[in-house]
């Protein structure tokens, strides 16, 4: 970045060459040089450094663009450019010309991101009066800084490194001056200088010109800047102070700190709401004289916020038309004397004059804006502005002497010694600036302090307090890091792709192959690390652990981190961690006096195995262990009531733990639903029913419960079959009943707590129960004419009260046969979280049965998009298969699991694993399905 006050010397120097070229000794061809422009473009990076993309360069009556596009801006106004371009431009006479700067996207973390960028321009220019009124006025017409931060977070130590550091030296009260007082994370800048003067020959004796002489006409800079984050915003508008310019039309900003009328303020904007208009004055210049004059401009904007935020300052207007321009009336443009000077001349200080009277309040108070002063040593925000501000009143034109005294900070070495006039006009009010350059001297010196003064107190104003300020410069400049190691271990058995390991500190890296690793970032001695698996390796897939992952740097490298992968089984395959082999078979007698050994299963929580059969209940541990804090030996007896023809044959786990069991038991010679709760340890639950046990009649038939669900709201909800009549009038129908926790029935459900269905006619029965996020209640089962009459699926849906839903198939019920006309029954239901509807069991096709899954939509019609017309037929064998139940994985595939070859002397476990659309999964054992052999029986 160009600092303020060397933007004019360095033009001087350069325009100075220029007329030592084509000034005095220039040959007769040589081209007429009426307008000589400077410009450079740079951009400032995320290490503070600031790197020319376009040098200082130079040219004379040719005409100015120059531009360099920085990268992309993610968020900006509407007028603005979709990249950040820096840009320069200038007309060949001289007459209109702008700068303008933004910043892009850029990377804090990466030394060389660019983060914002500078725009610089000056001229020269020799004019000739050609009338006694001959005027020159400078008219800036448009200027506006502009930010936006919609950052979520505080500024962080990465976006201001200096307050890193600072943080360690400073009181509370001191980090809360500097902190409220000065932000490094967005900044624009727009910063202008003019000089006019007039060359005076100095003749010898014989009339030749020896020399020239300067008369200063004019001179002076003003400043305006933008500074903030979110909701914390400030400006600085002001001229230098010694700026000795008129203004025919002051300065007039417009600030808004809220611009889209947000809670969070996060855009600001200053900006011109009027043209400033700056006369040259000219009564020193006679007619046919010469005069020059010498303006600067430059746009700089730095963002250390980035992300979320915008920034960009511009002497232009949003099309490009217009920014700064000469409005000249009896003057004209000429080339420059051979042999003139092309520099300005230094700013001659022009204190006011002594008062010759008491001071008077109507002169106002002179003072520095603040008494403490903070400049980062290197953040991007240029020469540091320290106010001067007079108040209170404006008669007379008053002045005092700027000057700084070394503390702990030296001239030279920490800053550039600044001694400057600061003046204010007759009638002037606010405040003007001094600008002190600040030196990054690259040395571990902490804060350094001096001392600001004003002195010499002209006009008739008086002292304001602080006449004095104190000025700490703020070290950025790190201590040397401590000692740094590796961190690594070593691989073992990987033969996958893709394991990622990581660390509690987010390096990472990527083995590729079994043997040593090293992560790429070293650890400062003393730090704590932790390494972990973030990925595990696939083709093949395989499960790494970390042994020895965690500890502390001590002084050494750490190369003692473990790493084993193993290939586990593929998908479809016994998990031998399970039992034995997978398998876990116990000695027990399930079944009952009456034909058949229903069984159920179900998964606790914390991973341990439920198994229900006959009127035997067992727990596993997840390995398959007998789990022997279950009842007597991790065997629990279902006591019904007592009866030869009671059987078990759903269970459920509540989420305390308990365990809820139902089935029917004999009553009065018929058959009752039968329900019985168990603590978590296997153990009757005395508070459910009567000694943990309840029993219901429908209508004084046989009934028998299957399957039971849990609502969220605890109660329990029974599906089976209920039978009305006797004999040859003995008709079947799902059934359901639901239960309040403690056992009793919910009357505010069905007739009573009660509710059935008539589906087919003489034999309906409920096998499968679902239960619905909306509360309704879908059951499933085998229904037909008769017991043995080619028995189709039906599905009953009821409404949160027990009723059959109208708005599911005819009335509630749901009767297909999918058009095959055999034996089809289902066994098992499930909802998907779009509420359609998954139905297992089994159908006849010729003379075997394969496993079935139908998928139903809301309204209760088949699915189209699922397998042939919403239904799903698998062969395990050539002989008779049936699924018995159904799990929707968190993935939406569809497990269902039975029994193979169920009319052969030998049939086995079947499992099979279904797409989202019904076919079979090929990642799952054998092309979809598995089959379980325990014995061979």
């Amino acid at each position: 970045m160009m600092p303020v006050s060397k933007a004019v010397g360095i033009s001087a120097m350069l325009l100075a060459g220029l007329a030592a070229c084509g000034g005095g000794g220039t040959p007769a061809d040589a081209p007429v040089e009426r307008v000589v422009h400077h410009w450079r473009i740079a951009e400032h990076r995320a290490d503070q450094s600031t790197v020319d993309l376009v040098p200082l360069s130079s040219s004379v009556d040719e005409p100015v663009y120059a531009f360099k596009d920085l990268g992309e801006i993610i968020i900006r106004p509407p007028d603005y450019d979709l990249h950040a371009l820096p840009e320069v431009s200038a007309t060949a006479e001289g007459d209109v010309y702008w700068v303008a700067a933004q910043a892009p996207v850029g990377d804090l973390t990466k030394a060389a991101s660019p983060i914002g960028s500078y725009a610089y321009l000056d001229q020269i220019q020799t004019y000739r009066k050609t009338t006694d009124s001959g005027s020159l006025e400078l008219v800036i017409s448009q200027a506006t800084l502009e930010a936006i931060d919609s950052n979520p977070h505080v500024e962080t130590a990465l976006e201001c490194p200096e307050f890193a550091t600072g943080q360690l030296l400073f009181t509370a009260s001191e980090w809360n001056a500097i902190f409220s007082g000065l932000k490094c994370d967005i900044n624009a800048k727009l910063y202008y200088q003019i000089s006019a003067w007039k060359d005076v020959p100095i003749k010898d004796a014989s009339g030749n010109v020896t020399g020239y002489g300067l008369v200063e006409l004019a001179n002076g800079a003003a400043f305006a800047h933008l500074y903030g984050s979110i909701n914390f915003w400030q400006h600085a508008v002001g001229p230098s102070g010694d700026s000795n310019l008129r203004f025919k039309v002051a300065p007039d900003y417009d600030v808004n700190f809220n611009v889209d009328n947000d809670p969070d303020a996060q855009h600001a904007r200053l900006r011109l709401n009027r043209p400033t208009v700056i006369t040259i004055p000219l009564d020193a210049v006679a007619r046919d004289e010469e005069f020059k004059v010498m303006v600067v401009v430059s746009a700089d904007v730095n963002n250390r916020r980035q992300l979320e935020s915008f920034v960009s300052a511009r002497f232009r207007d949003p099309q490009r038309l217009s920014g700064v321009s000469f409005d000249a009336k009896g003057v004209e443009l000429i080339p420059f004397p051979p042999g003139s000077p092309a520099a300005p001349p230094a700013p001659a200080p022009k204190p006011a004059a002594a008062c010759t009277g008491p001071a008077t309040p109507a002169a106002g108070t002179l003072q520095f804006e603040s008494a403490a002063v903070y400049a980062p040593e290197a953040s991007g925000l240029g020469d540091l502005l320290v106010w001067v501000t007079r108040s209170g009143g404006s008669a007379g034109e008053v002045s005092a002497m700027f000057s700084i005294q070394d503390g702990s900070a030296h001239a030279g070495v920490d800053y550039q010694a600044v001694t400057s006039l600061v003046r204010f006009d007759d009638g002037e009010q606010g405040k003007r600036f001094v600008a002190i350059p600040i030196v990054n001297n690259q040395a571990v010196d902490g804060v350094r302090t001096a001392t600001l003064s004003l002195t010499d107190l002209r006009g008739c104003a008086t002292w304001g307090t602080p006449s004095q300020a104190v000025l700490s410069i703020i070290d950025d400049d790190l201590p040397p890091p401590p000692s740094t190691f590796t961190l690594g271990g070593t691989v073992n058995g990987l033969t996958g792709s893709g394991l990622t390991l990581r660390t509690t500190s987010n390096d990472q890296v990527q083995p590729a192959a079994s043997g040593a690793f090293t992560f790429p970032t070293a650890l400062a001695d003393g730090q704590s690390y932790g390494v972990s698996v973030v990925a595990q390796p696939t083709n093949p897939i395989q499960i790494c652990t970390v042994a020895n992952g965690s500890g502390t740097i001590t002084g050494a490298n750490v190369s003692n981190v473990v790493v084993d992968c193993a290939t586990p089984a593929p998908n479809g395959s016994l998990d031998t961690t399970f039992g034995s082999g997978g398998k876990v078979a116990t000695g027990i007698a399930f079944a009952p006096a009456v034909t058949g050994a229903p069984i159920a299963m179900a998964l606790q929580n914390d991973g341990r195995v439920l198994l229900l059969g006959g009127l035997k209940l067992l727990r596993y541990n997840s390995d398959g262990s007998p789990d022997t804090g279950f009842g007597a030996g991790g065997l629990v007896t279902v006591p019904f009531n007592g009866s030869v023809f009671d059987t078990a044959q759903g269970l459920a786990v509540q989420v305390d733990g308990k365990i809820v069991v139902v089935g029917f038991t004999r009553v009065n010679n018929q058959d009752d639903f039968a329900l019985a709760r168990f603590n978590a340890n296997g153990t009757p639950d005395t508070a459910f029913g009567t000694a943990g046990k309840v029993s219901t009649d429908f209508f004084g038939n046989s009934d028998q419960a299957r399957r039971v669900r849990l609502q969220p709201d605890g109660k329990i909800a029974v599906a089976g079959l209920a039978t009305t009549g006797s004999g040859a009038t003995a008709d079947t129908d799902f059934a359901v009943a639901r239960y309040n926790t403690d056992g009793s029935l919910d009357t505010s459900f069905g007739s009573g707590g009660k509710a059935i269905a008539n589906i087919a006619g003489k034999y309906d029965a409920a096998q499968g129960l679902a239960l619905q996020g909306d509360g309704k209640i879908v059951l499933v089962g085998r229904v037909a004419v008769d017991g043995g009459s080619n028995p189709d699926f039906g599905i009953a849906r009821y409404d949160a009260s027990g009723n059959l839903d109208a708005g599911f198939g005819a009335g509630g019920i749901v009767r297909t046969d999918f058009g095959l006309g055999n034996w089809e029954e289902a066994t098992d239901v499930a909802v998907q979280a779009d509420g359609r509807i998954l139905v297992t069991g089994r159908v006849r096709i010729s003379a075997a049965f394969n496993l079935a899954l139908a998928r139903f939509n809301g309204d209760g019609t088949a699915d189209a998009g699922f397998g042939a017309a919403g239904l799903a037929t698998t062969a395990v064998t050539s002989q008779s298969d049936v699924a018995k139940a159904l799990v929707i994985q968190a993935d939406g595939k569809v497990v269902v699991v039975g029994q193979s070859a169920n009319l052969s002397a030998n049939p086995d476990m079947a499992v099979a694993r279904y797409q989202t659309n019904g076919s079979l999964d090929a990642a799952f054992g054998a092309a979809g399905k598995l089959t379980v052999d325990f014995f061979g029986a």
